[in-house]
C-alpha cells in the first residue's frame, strides 16, 4: 500500500472517529452530568433560628431550620456544614452522634453580631448529662466563632458521667482516632456557683482542641476546657493537641 493509500485510510477512518462521537456527543454529556448529579454535594451552608425556624425548612437565611440538630442532621457523613445562627439558640437536653462531620457554627449574622449558645443539664441513667455531641469516626467536631457559650448550674447529687458532659464528647467502645474543636472570637460563661460542664473531651479519643481570642467572662473557666486534661500543663495529656498553655 502506497504513502498515498496509507494517508487516505488514516484520514477515514479519523472522520469516522470523529463522526462517531458526534452522534454520541449528546449521549456522553448527558451521562457526565448524570454522574455530576448523583455525586453528593459534600459542604453544606445552613441558617438556624429557634424562633422563626422550622425543622422541614430548606434551611436557607429567609427559610431557617429550628435547631442546630436539624442542620447536622442534613449534613452528609464525611461533610462539612457551615451553620449561621441568626438568634441566641438553647441546646435542648439530649445527646446526639457527630459522626465523620465538620461543622462549623457561626454567630456573626445574631443581633449585635454574636450568637449567645445555652447548654443544658439533664440527669439520665443515674448520671447527669450536658447537652451536646458524641462523636465516632475518622474526623468529627466543630468550630464556634462569635458564640458566647452559656454553662449551667447543676444542684443535683448525681456525677457527670464521663464522655457525656461536655459539648463535645464521644462514644465509649469505639477506636477515636481524631476529634477536634476550635473556638475563636467568643466568650465562655461559667457559672460562680455549681457550674457544669466542659466543652471538649480528650478521654478515648485524639483531640485538637485550638482557642483564639477568648474571653473568660466570670473568670473561672480553668479547668473546664477539655475534661480529660492536665488543665495546668497540657503537654502531660498524650491524646491532646492545643495551642493553649493552660486549659
Amino acid at each position: 500500500m502506497s504513502l498515498t493509500q496509507n494517508i487516505t485510510t488514516l484520514i477515514g477512518r479519523a472522520d469516522s472517529l470523529v463522526s462517531a462521537y458526534e452522534t454520541k456527543a449528546d449521549e456522553i454529556n448527558q451521562k457526565i452530568q448524570e454522574a455530576v448529579a448523583a455525586f453528593p454535594d459534600t459542604h453544606k451552608v445552613f441558617y438556624v433560628d429557634p424562633t422563626r425556624g422550622h425543622s422541614s425548612n430548606s434551611g436557607s437565611r429567609d427559610n431557617p431550620l429550628l435547631t442546630i440538630q436539624d442542620a447536622i442532621s442534613r449534613t452528609p457523613i464525611n461533610g462539612s456544614a457551615n451553620i449561621n445562627l441568626l438568634a441566641d439558640t438553647m441546646l435542648p437536653p439530649a445527646r446526639y452522634s457527630l459522626q465523620n462531620k465538620s461543622i462549623q457554627i457561626y454567630g456573626h449574622e445574631a443581633p449585635n453580631g454574636k450568637a449567645k449558645l445555652t447548654a443544658s443539664v439533664f440527669e439520665h441513667n443515674g448520671y447527669a448529662y450536658l447537652s451536646g455531641w458524641n462523636t465516632f469516626g475518622l474526623n468529627a467536631g466543630f468550630m464556634f466563632r462569635f458564640i458566647d457559650v452559656d454553662f449551667p448550674q447543676y444542684t443535683g447529687d448525681l456525677h457527670g458521667y464521663i464522655r457525656y458532659r461536655s459539648i463535645l464528647g464521644n462514644f465509649a467502645g469505639y477506636v477515636q482516632t481524631l476529634s477536634h474543636f476550635a473556638f475563636s472570637d467568643a466568650s465562655l460563661i461559667f457559672p460562680n456557683e455549681n457550674g457544669f460542664g466542659w466543652l471538649a473531651c480528650a478521654t478515648h479519643t485524639g483531640l485538637v482542641f485550638l482557642g483564639n481570642g477568648i474571653t473568660d467572662v466570670n473568670g473561672n473557666m480553668s479547668g473546664q476546657y477539655v475534661d480529660g486534661a492536665d488543665a495546668a500543663n497540657p503537654s502531660n495529656t498524650p491524646q491532646l493537641l492545643t495551642n493553649m498553655k493552660t486549659l
